[in-house]
């Protein structure tokens, strides 16, 4: 019906126009664009926590969003989560912790290393059920290796 297409063709036009508000859209739209949010509206000097798909850095298809990503923060941890972290949830997806701290400004050098992590536990098995140590003692010991790592370096 004529009201279905005025309707879609408004909401394209309002989704063209939301797009310009960011540097890149791109074939996984949800995750650049989320990723551009969260860095646009962060204060210079603060610090955004995500997990995100390892896709996002790791594939050609991607490098924009890298490139934005080293643009415009210091990345302070890349912290990579098992495969069944989400599984409980049906999500089979390869993911990591993203620890970012935006630029006051783009000529600002990142001048010490990343902490690199790759967790091998979260405390539970692929169907959910407690396994191993608990999640408790492993952030714990995360946060431990992180702040021994930022104390070395910085």
């Amino acid at each position: 019906s004529k009201s279905r297409i005025d309707r879609y063709t408004i909401l394209s036009q309002k989704s063209l126009d939301i797009l310009t508000e960011y540097w890149f859209a791109y074939n996984k739209p949800m995750e650049a664009l989320f990723i551009q949010k969260m860095i646009r509206i962060t204060k210079p000097g603060g610090v955004i926590c995500t997990i995100i798909d390892e896709g996002i850095l790791n594939t050609s298809s991607m490098v924009e969003i890298r490139k934005y990503i080293l643009k415009t923060c210091h990345i302070e941890a890349v912290i990579r989560l098992p495969y069944v972290t989400f599984e409980p949830n049906y999500a089979r997806v390869s993911t990591s912790i993203l620890l970012l701290k935006k630029k006051f400004d783009e000529v600002d050098k990142q001048e010490y290393p990343v902490f690199m992590y790759d967790l091998k536990e979260i405390g539970y098995a692929g169907n959910g059920k407690p396994c191993g140590r608990s999640s408790d003692e492993i952030t714990e010991e995360l946060v431990e290796k992180y702040k021994e790592f930022k104390n070395e370096y910085q």
